[in-house]
C-alpha cells in the first residue's frame, strides 16, 4: 500500500509550485516527527531536478512554523545540503539522560553542553563521515546503535534502522513510520488546495 501512495504522491508533487513542492517533499521526508514519533528526521537536499537548497533557504520559516519544529543544517556543498528538521522538547529527552550522555562521551560531546553545541558537535563530526551516533538523535533504540557500531552480534531485521534487539518493538514502530508517511502524503494528495490543505 505505502508503495502505490508513494508513487501516487511523487508523481502528483512534480506539477506542484516550487513553494509547495519544496514543503511537500520535506513533509514526506519527516512525516514520523511530524506526527511526534520520532524527534528528529534528516533530510538532504539536491539540486538535480529543481534548486531544492534555495528553495529550502526561501521557504524554511513557513515550513517550520506551520509544522512547530526546529532545524539544524548539518552538512553542505555544492551539490546539496543536509537538514535535521526536530521537536526540541523530544530531541531533549531522547539526549539527555544518563545512558545517552553516557554514551556519547565517547564521541566527544560533553554533559554540559545545551542542545545547540550538542548539534554543533554533531555538525563537525559530519564533516568527517556520517557519525554512527546519529541513530540516537533520530530516535532509534540505543542498544540498537551501539551494537550496529560494535558490529559482533546478528542482525535480526532491517527496515529504517538495523535491528539487534526486541524485534517486535522495532516491527511497531516501522509500522508507525509507515502510517505517518501514509496519513501525510493522503491528506496532501486529497487536497485540492495541495500543501495548504494539510493540517497537522
Amino acid at each position: 500500500m505505502i508503495k502505490y501512495i508513494t508513487y501516487s504522491y511523487l508523481n502528483k508533487i512534480e506539477k506542484f509550485q516550487d513553494n509547495d513542492y519544496i514543503k511537500a517533499k520535506i513533509y514526506y521526508h519527516i512525516a514520523p516527527t511530524i506526527k511526534q514519533i520520532k524527534p528528529a528526521s534528516i533530510v538532504t537536499l539536491t539540486n538535480e531536478k529543481r534548486d531544492l537548497c534555495n528553495l529550502w533557504d526561501i521557504n524554511k520559516e513557513e515550513v517550520l512554523h506551520d509544522l512547530k519544529l526546529d532545524y539544524f543544517k548539518i552538512r553542505e556543498d555544492e551539490r546539496s545540503s543536509s537538514i535535521m528538521i526536530y521537536n526540541r522538547d523530544k530531541l531533549e529527552e531522547v539526549i539527555y539522560n544518563e545512558e545517552s550522555l553516557e554514551f556519547l562521551l565517547q564521541y566527544g560531546y560533553n554533559k554540559d553542553m545545551n542542545l545547540n553545541e550538542v548539534l554543533f558537535k554533531l555538525k563537525e563530526r559530519f564533516s568527517l563521515a556520517c557519525p554512527h551516533e546519529i541513530g540516537l538523535f533520530l530516535g532509534y533504540p540505543i542498544d540498537d546503535v551501539k551494537d550496529f557500531i560494535d558490529n559482533n552480534k546478528k542482525c535480526l531485521a532491517t527496515g529504517y534502522w538495523k535491528v539487534y534487539n526486541n524485534l517486535p518493538y522495532a516491527k511497531d514502530q516501522f509500522k508507525r513510520f509507515d502510517i505517518a508517511r501514509i496519513d501525510v502524503m493522503t491528506e496532501i494528495i486529497k487536497s485540492n488546495k495541495g500543501v495548504k490543505g494539510y493540517k497537522n
